[in-house]
């Protein structure tokens, strides 16, 4: 597979930075067509929850479909996932 291009990278990021998600350029792979997200904490939580970091990464996949994965840290240091794959990034 050929390395994400600058206007594959702009289209892909564009409904996340719509909700104020930030890629991560460095720490991004082009050859691997993988985009990160900077790191973010929600600004409100309601009740007494917690509000937790969260991760998240874009990749392309062989099959030409994409997976997005989001990882939250929680505060004992452990990491929850949840990835969703589909045909639309």
């Amino acid at each position: 597979m050929k390395p994400l291009s600058h206007h594959e990278i702009l289209g892909w990021i564009e409904p996340f930075a719509r909700r104020g998600k930030q890629a991560d350029l460095a720490a991004s792979d082009r050859a691997a067509r993988r985009l990160v997200f900077r790191p973010a904490t929600p600004p409100e939580v309601a009740g007494d929850a917690i509000a937790l970091p969260e991760r998240l990464e874009l990749e392309s996949r062989e099959d030409g479909g994409f997976r997005l994965t989001r990882g939250v840290t929680l505060p004992d240091g452990a990491i929850a996932t949840l990835g969703a794959e589909g045909a639309d990034a």
